[in-house]
Parts: structure tokens; sequence; C-alpha cells
């Protein structure tokens, strides 16, 4: 279940998603298949804070898309 969508931190949860992009773009860069999510992530993502997990990074970067996109649309953020 995902962790629901706070207006008040909103700004905050995407700047945490934007880096946390970057951070995937990068470790593509150096080939790297999958990553282990930083835990403020995975909280925004699933609701499970504190949870590790492995993921393929291309799978990852789809759900920081789409976790951003319903942020911006429920918060009315452009």
């Amino acid at each position: 279940m995902k962790q629901p969508i706070n207006c008040a931190t909103a700004e905050g949860d995407l700047r945490a998603l934007k880096n946390e992009k970057a951070y995937v773009a990068e470790q593509i860069v150096e080939g790297v298949a999958a990553i282990v999510p930083m835990s403020l992530v995975v909280g925004l993502l699933t609701g499970t804070q504190g949870t590790k997990f492995e993921v393929a990074t291309g799978d990852y970067n789809k759900m920081i898309d789409k976790r951003m996109a319903e942020i911006k649309a429920q918060c009315n953020i452009q």
C-alpha cells in the first residue's frame, strides 16, 4: 500500500524523488543494472519506510515518474 500523498510535504517529496532519479541515472551510466533505493524514496513509493529492496533501474524510474505525477496532480503542482 502506498503512503498517502501529503500536500504539505509535496515539494520536499518531489525534490527527494527528483534527486533519486538523478542518482539512478548516474548508476545506469556506471553500468549498474539494479539498485537498493534510499529508504525515504521507498516510503514515498510504497509506504514501507525503512524497507530495502533491490529494483531494476528502468522499473524503478517508472515508479518514481508515476509517483511524481500523482503528487503533482493531487497537490496541483506544475
